[in-house]
């Protein structure tokens, strides 16, 4: 799903209400639902140096 960065945690969590609460290692037999995120940006492999 990517990093934290593009909104996955946050994205799970809005789509699983209540699934924060059961801890960082979700027990066997529930459902969670991964919702579908949006494409990354393209990042441009050049860096541009101001003068």
């Amino acid at each position: 799903m990517g990093t934290a960065a593009q909104g996955a945690v946050e994205a799970v969590i809005t789509a699983n209400p209540g699934i924060a609460a059961l801890g960082p290692v979700v027990p066997a037999g529930n459902r969670v639902e991964v919702p579908e995120l949006p494409e990354p940006e393209a990042r441009s492999a050049f860096v541009r140096v101001c003068e």
